[in-house]
Formats: structure tokens, C-alpha cells, sequence
């Protein structure tokens, strides 16, 4: 990968990674034999499969495929500390902007044309109306405001259930 597609992947990385599960551990299905990599779930603790990791994987792509949340986010936390540990005196100070919020995840999400899509066929969302939607997905999380998902620990398991719902619908009906 050179510099250029990394750089366009940033946007995406950055969307999505506030809204993987932030560990995963590796299971073995007696049951069909096979071993998994599975996510707590958020609401019971339960174990949950969300891939299946093939009996001939190498050692060390497994072992990468395990940590890749982990890793993801420590390099995530390693490179933004590199970036403001940089002097910038030829650049003007830069306006506050944070790295993204679960709040701000959200807003965005309430704008992804296959987020709206699940919204509609799932949860009978008038999507016609972005502020309706703001509304909407408010009330199926159980907040006043967006902002609350940054601080209140049940909001935020909350809009990641629907996240793992929408998540779940989008592999069974891509576009």
C-alpha cells in the first residue's frame, strides 16, 4: 500500500472504527467443528460468532485477525499522538477538531444511504426527512440528544446494538 491508498482509506477508518467492537476473542464450535472469532455480546456478555477462521489459517494471520481491533486502535492512538507532538509553525493553528465521537459517528450514520436504507425496511423510518431520522434514531436509543452516547454507558451499548443490527442486516441485503 502506498501513501496515496492510505490515505484514502482514512475517512473510512476513521467512520468506522468507534463502532467495531473494541476486542475480539477466538472460539472453537464443537458443534460444527470449527473455530470462530466471536464478540461479547453488549447486553448479556454472551459469546458471539462473527467469522469463522478456516482449520488451515497460519498461526500468525490468526493471531493478527484476533488483536486487529486492538491494534487498529492503539495505532489509531499512536498516530495521532505522533501528529501532535509535530511542530507546525508554517501551518495556522488548527480549528478544535477532535478525533470523531460516538455522537459524531452517529450523525454521520444517520446519513449513510444504507443506513437510512435499514432504517426504512427495518424499522419503518420515514427517511425523507433527515431531521425525522435524527429524531427517530434518538427515541430507538433512548436519548435526548446525540451527545449523550459520549457519556452515558447504556446510550452507547444501545446505538451499538442497532449498529450490530444494521451491521448484520447490510451482509444479508447488500446493495
Amino acid at each position: 500500500m502506498n501513501l496515496d491508498q492510505a490515505k484514502a482509506l482514512y475517512p473510512e477508518i476513521k467512520s468506522l472504527l468507534p463502532l467495531a467492537s473494541p476486542e475480539w476473542s477466538e472460539s472453537y464450535n464443537l458443534r460444527e467443528g470449527i473455530a470462530e472469532i466471536c464478540i461479547p455480546n453488549r447486553f448479556n456478555g454472551e459469546v458471539e460468532p462473527i467469522a469463522h477462521i478456516l482449520a488451515d489459517c497460519p498461526y500468525d494471520d490468526r493471531r493478527m485477525m484476533l488483536k486487529a481491533p486492538v491494534y487498529l486502535n492503539a495505532v489509531w492512538v499512536l498516530l495521532h499522538e505522533a501528529l501532535r507532538r509535530i511542530p507546525r509553525e508554517d501551518v495556522p493553528a488548527p480549528t478544535k477538531k477532535k478525533i470523531q465521537t460516538v455522537a459524531q459517528a452517529c450523525g454521520r450514520m444517520c446519513n449513510d444511504a444504507d443506513f437510512l436504507r435499514f432504517l426504512s425496511v427495518c424499522h419503518n423510518v420515514d427517511t425523507s426527512d433527515r431531521e425525522r431520522v435524527a429524531n427517530r434514531v434518538r427515541t430507538m436509543i433512548k436519548v435526548d440528544s446525540r451527545a449523550q452516547l459520549d457519556t452515558d454507558e447504556m446510550a452507547r451499548q444501545r446505538w451499538f446494538s442497532l449498529c450490530d443490527e444494521f451491521r448484520s442486516w447490510h451482509e444479508r441485503n447488500p446493495r
